[in-house]
């Protein structure tokens, strides 16, 4: 029987003491036809040089060396090296279980509408446990990333669609799930953990926030500029993001979340503003405080 093969491609940007172990898990997986195509991108700890001494006769691995331009391009170039008719790109410190690709695949296989197949993932090193991903949906997909980098896509799809934009310096799988929808449909999330993320020790310094601040903000302006008249079709346009950002402000006040919680959500009320004492009643004036908020709130939407 023939099975398609699938890239799996790696941008490496000093990853040097952990990308072995992708590497490792991206060549031992179960099903049967994969590449793995290495791309670093202008490192300067010796990864290179550290991974090329590695390859063994044999391995279905490459690796290839560019001057430093962003993990977009990265991947980027790997693609144009790739010959799979599925595409995975997976970060230089990321883990995939073995039955990962296998999985994807029997889904592409049951459902040939799909276009992009993911999984459940946890996170390990510094932080422990599921990563909580939220929910795909069309209607929010312009709003926030609900689809991670490493799902599994078709080859075809990606080059018709552009590729990834280089422009972008952080949030570039986003923008191109944003683009892919616009002429794809079919995602599909596989309800079981397949996927390793390492979460590493956060960079503190104002400096480092700093930077990352402004690449996130000037990221999601030059999204919201490329995409400025689909967001204006959906409802999005500025005033209106500003508007919901209001809202959100509104609704995540102390006093507010503390009534809902003490309303609808006893326990965790308990938990965290009563502790070892038993939850009160909910009394009149309670439901009063909430039936006008809730009028104010409904007046807040009516304007936007």
């Amino acid at each position: 029987m023939y099975l398609p093969l699938v890239s799996i491609i790696i941008p490496c940007y000093n990853n040097k003491n952990v990308i072995f172990e992708a590497i490792d898990s991206a060549l031992n997986q179960s099903y049967p036809r994969v590449e793995v195509i290495v791309v670093d991108d202008g490192s300067t700890d010796g990864s290179y040089e550290f991974v090329f001494d590695r390859i063994l006769e044999g391995q279905n691995l490459r690796i290839v060396r560019q001057d430093n331009q962003g993990p977009a391009a990265a991947r980027n170039t790997g693609f144009t090296l790739s010959g799979g008719d599925y595409l995975v790109f997976l970060d230089a410190d990321d883990i995939l279980h073995p039955d990962y690709v296998e999985s994807c695949y029997r889904e592409y296989e049951k459902d040939p509408s799909l276009n992009i197949v993911y999984c459940e993932a946890e996170l390990f090193e510094n932080k422990t446990g599921l990563w909580k991903l939220k929910p795909f949906s069309e209607s929010t997909i312009l709003l926030y990333n609900s689809i991670p980098v490493f799902a599994m896509l078709r080859s075809q799809v990606f080059q018709q669609i552009g590729k990834y934009d280089t422009q972008l310096k952080c949030s570039e799988d986003w923008e191109l799930w944003i683009r892919l929808l616009q002429q794809f449909e079919g995602v599909y999330k596989i309800p079981k953990v397949l996927f390793y993320y390492r979460k590493r020790n956060e960079q503190n310094s104002i400096t480092d926030q700093d930077k990352i601040y402004n690449f996130r903000h000037d990221s999601l302006l030059y999204i919201y500029t490329k995409h400025q008249q689909l967001y204006r079709n959906s409802d999005l346009d500025m005033t209106n993001l500003l508007s919901a950002v209001v809202y959100k402000e509104r609704y995540y006040n102390e006093w507010y979340r503390k009534l809902y919680y003490r309303l609808f959500r006893r326990q965790k009320y308990a938990e965290i503003y009563r502790r070892n004492q038993p939850v009160e009643t909910t009394k009149a004036s309670d439901w009063l405080a909430l039936a006008r908020e809730l009028s104010s709130l409904r007046k807040v939407a009516v304007k936007v």
